[in-house]
């Protein structure tokens, strides 16, 4: 069957058109706004604040070391992998199966599984725990809204910011 598009003017098949239509909102990692992007995008800028995100999912199957790891997606690491990091943002949620090292922010539920180590900390508005992991560190925060509102200027979360990374101390009492 084919269908008449009065925007081109042409003709087009019904999955030319599942095509035209298969946009995702995702929430920039940066500004925190949502914005609509093609579904098969891996990078795109955002219209708000004019920077560059990554709008896929990120997968870690072996080892990640670095600065800083940002997706609008969801961030998974699997049970052989290992993140090594000052500041993690997956605006869509992690799941952590393997090893993590560093602050996750994350505007999903985030999943630690049993076979999950995190050394670090977490903000999100939702943490799965599964009986066996392992958590190291803090602080742990889970306010409604983490992307966009974090203050990286306070103690609490700076200490991670400013360590050497792949060093982790325990969370000082207040």
């Amino acid at each position: 069957m084919l269908r008449f598009s009065p925007h081109s003017q042409s003709v087009l098949s019904p999955s030319h058109m599942a095509a035209r239509r298969a946009f995702k909102a995702v929430r920039c990692h940066h500004c925190g706004s949502w914005i609509d992007v093609p579904g098969r995008s891996q990078t795109s800028s955002c219209p708000r604040c004019y920077r560059q995100i990554t709008t896929a999912d990120v997968h870690v199957r072996k080892v990640h070391w670095g600065g800083s790891l940002r997706t609008c997606g969801r961030l998974f690491v699997g049970e052989r992998g290992r993140v090594i990091t000052k500041l993690a943002i997956a605006s869509a949620g992690a799941e952590i199966r393997g090893s993590f090292e560093g602050l996750l922010v994350a505007g999903g539920p985030v999943l630690v599984a049993a076979t999950g180590l995190v050394r670090g900390g977490i903000r999100a508005p939702r943490l799965i725990v599964e009986p066996g992991a392992i958590l190291e560190g803090g602080p742990f925060a889970l306010p409604a809204d983490p992307i966009g509102s974090i203050d990286l200027e306070d103690p609490a979360w700076r200490r991670y910011l400013t360590r050497p990374m792949g060093s982790v101390e325990a969370p000082v009492a207040a």
